[in-house]
């Protein structure tokens, strides 16, 4: 297992000072899907694609859902040296997935981090409720870019895939979290939701402070489902994975990123990509 770099009760609220203007932070999201040579599309043909992809992409900070230990210290020893990981087990009982930040030590430093379970015990590690069948979870960081010294949060999660239900009660734990932070600090919400924008879930994320990334930058790339199956993506599939941000926080540009290296699409999903400021 991953150490945590630090840890904070889940009660605690993380501060921090307002953001001042400094260099922009690349933001990713990606599922990796879970590395499994049982799987048609095998992490051992995947690997290479997937380390070629991040490495060009160049993220400040990924946030990964589903990578399994090796998978993620393949992709640290693809990225180098100045990039750093903090992660946490969902406890599944099986291949043992991690809620994972990576980033970039060069443009940001990890203050804190925060691992809770989306149950109605989120301090039990692998805790479910509301009638889940595998435990979920979200991270909660506290950063501060090095170029200023700026702080904000980030937060990365993967809600369930089966229950709405589920999902929303999901969706109120994390903006019940959101609301025990300083509202002055810029704030990143972004993960697998399993879910579109016409959801509820969607519609309990965005009904506060904060806005789709995506819906919200100044230039957009052509608009993909998310999920694209190993295949190339349909324009008309359902944006499933998001990255929120707070109205302190600016977009210059949102994508999903249609790339297969060689070929070969990394995972099952696409990653996503924002580009912001403070």
């Amino acid at each position: 297992m991953f150490p945590h770099i630090c840890g904070v009760s889940s009660q605690e609220t993380l501060l921090g000072p307002a953001c001042a203007d400094g260099d922009p932070v690349k933001i990713v999201s990606y599922n990796l899907r879970f590395a499994s040579e049982a799987d048609p599309q095998p992490w051992s043909r995947r690997r290479p694609a997937s380390v070629e992809l991040l490495s060009g992409l160049a993220p400040d900070i990924l946030g990964t859902e589903e990578g399994v230990d090796h998978q993620l210290a393949d992709l640290m020893d693809g990225l180098g040296d100045h990039y750093r990981l903090v992660a946490e087990h969902r406890h599944d009982g099986g291949i043992e997935e991690n809620s994972a930040i990576i980033y970039n030590s060069r443009a940001v430093e990890l203050i804190k981090i925060e691992h809770q379970w989306l149950s109605t015990t989120p301090d039990v590690p692998g805790s479910i409720s509301w009638g889940a069948t595998l435990p979920r979870m979200y991270s909660l960081a506290s950063f501060r870019r090095v170029a200023d010294d700026a702080e904000f949060f980030v937060i990365t999660t993967h809600f369930d895939h089966e229950s709405i239900e589920v999902q929303v009660n999901s969706a109120h734990q994390v903006i019940d979290r959101i609301a025990g932070l300083d509202p002055d600090v810029p704030l990143i919400v972004m993960g697998d939701f399993n879910c579109g924008e016409d959801s509820e879930p969607y519609a309990i994320m965005t009904a506060g402070q904060l806005r789709d990334a995506y819906l919200t930058a100044a230039e957009r790339g052509p608009r993909l489902g998310t999920f694209n199956n190993y295949a190339a993506p349909d324009p008309d599939g359902v944006r499933i994975d998001w990255i929120l941000v707070s109205d302190r926080v600016t977009v210059s540009s949102a994508r999903m990123v249609d790339e297969a290296p060689g070929g070969q699409y990394p995972s099952d999903h696409l990653p996503v990509e924002a580009v912001i400021d403070f």
